[in-house]
């Protein structure tokens, strides 16, 4: 499958479970090495952002596969600010 027009996020350490199981609609701590599920990326508010799949690699080890227009709109800015409240 040609991922190539599509936007990669390593999220990586000990609070990446955390963080995206504060901003996916999916259960991350569910998934296992070597996982993957499809999932919808939301704000605090619980707006929608974008959808995408996120892939368990390791324990503390995910990559968000997303749309390319998620790093023009400032989608992933977002994201360490969401992380304040998951630690």
């Amino acid at each position: 499958m040609d991922l190539s027009p599509l936007r990669k996020f390593d999220v990586l350490g000990p609070d990446a479970e955390a963080l995206l199981q504060a901003t996916m609609t999916r259960d991350i701590r569910r998934l296992a090495d070597g996982q993957v599920v499809y999932t919808a990326m939301c704000n605090e508010t619980g707006g929608m952002l974008d959808d995408g799949t996120v892939f368990r690699l390791a324990r503390d080890n995910f990559r968000f596969v997303g749309a390319a227009s998620m790093a023009a709109s400032g989608c992933a800015s977002r994201l360490p600010g969401s992380a304040c409240g998951c630690g």
